[in-house]
């Protein structure tokens, strides 16, 4: 639902022109369409999301107990950052 949120707002001008078309000429094709269209770029977009999830989640399960403070809360932001990462890259001040 996230990512599908995502995509329509990335699109709202679509979502928007398409809804209104709906309405206005009670066809509903061109609506069906955009949604089909947006649920597909939708579960594009979550796909990476998820994979870097699992990733995280076993990486951290399995080192969580031999990381300390420090190492945890570098961890931690790395996961925060998503599978995009950073912007410009991670150095010690990030």
């Amino acid at each position: 639902m996230l990512s599908l949120s995502r995509a329509i707002a990335r699109h709202r001008k679509s979502y928007y022109d398409a809804l209104q078309e709906a309405q206005r000429s009670h066809e509903i094709t061109p609506w069906l369409i955009y949604f089909v269209s947006t649920g597909l770029v939708a579960q594009t977009d979550a796909e990476p999301q998820v994979l870097f999830t699992v990733g995280f989640t076993k990486f951290f399960d399995r080192f969580k107990n031999t990381l300390n403070a420090r190492q945890l809360r570098t961890v931690r932001r790395l996961a925060e950052a998503g599978p995009d990462g950073f912007e410009g890259g991670i150095n010690a001040r990030k």
